[in-house]
């Protein structure tokens, strides 16, 4: 695997679960729990829990059939919405913080994509480019409204797609959801550089080892400079 992170390191998702099986999710949001920004506190407790469905080896066995990946999934999501929800103490009539997130278990060459809010994951496959989530807000008020989001209700229920990856398909997790009508290249490229600021970039390649993660963009540009001023 090759992992491009731009944008706030703590807002993205990157975790080995067992071999050739992989987490990575994005998360945006408003508010804080416990003193935590949602968003962070959102992807630490999805950590937590998958790294808790997979712990036994007879567990990390079975995420290689596709019905117990897409539930591990789906039973993680739903325990971080739940204490979400209840470390913020929202209720019906205020809610105090939210989160947008959008994950992928990568098992093998198959990928278990799970969504909720604004943010997004893309599929760049040869010179296509494929969404893979859908929209969750309300996009002709003044400002996007979140239709569906973590922290908001006790319940939230998820859906999983999944589908198959080749060796060079990249996976791309946005903060937001962007145009995906431009060509591959230009699509891959708007990613680097364009004005989303949150992006996590996977290139899928059928191998076990750890992800090699790099960060892209501004900030990249900026250490590469800072390296050469002090040689």
């Amino acid at each position: 695997m090759d992992v491009a992170i731009r944008g706030d390191l703590a807002t993205c998702l990157t975790l080995r679960l067992a071999p050739s099986t992989w987490l990575f999710a994005v998360a945006r949001g408003f508010g804080a729990v416990d003193g935590t920004p949602i968003a962070r506190a959102a992807l630490v407790r999805l950590e937590a829990e998958c790294r808790r469905r997979a712990r036994a080896e007879a567990r990390r066995q079975r995420l290689a059939r596709s019905h117990a990946a897409a539930g591990m999934l789906c039973g993680a999501l739903a325990r971080v919405n739940g204490a979400l929800y209840l470390r913020s103490a929202g209720h019906d009539d205020y809610v105090p913080a939210a989160c947008s997130l959008s994950a992928a278990l990568v098992v093998g060459n198959r990928a278990y994509v799970a969504h909720a809010g604004s943010t997004a994951v893309y599929l760049v496959h040869g010179s296509s480019v494929f969404a893979l989530t859908g929209g969750d807000t309300f996009d002709d008020a003044a400002q996007p409204v979140l239709a569906r989001a973590l922290g908001v209700a006790p319940v939230l229920t998820f859906a999983v797609s999944s589908i198959g990856l080749e060796c060079g398909d990249v996976l791309a997790f946005c903060g937001h959801a962007v145009d995906p009508s431009a060509d591959a290249g230009r699509f891959v490229e708007f990613l680097e550089r364009g004005p989303e600021e949150q992006v996590l970039r996977v290139r899928y390649e059928p191998s076990d080892d750890e992800p090699v993660v790099r960060r892209t963009g501004f900030l990249a540009a900026v250490a590469l400079r800072m390296r050469a001023l002090f040689r």
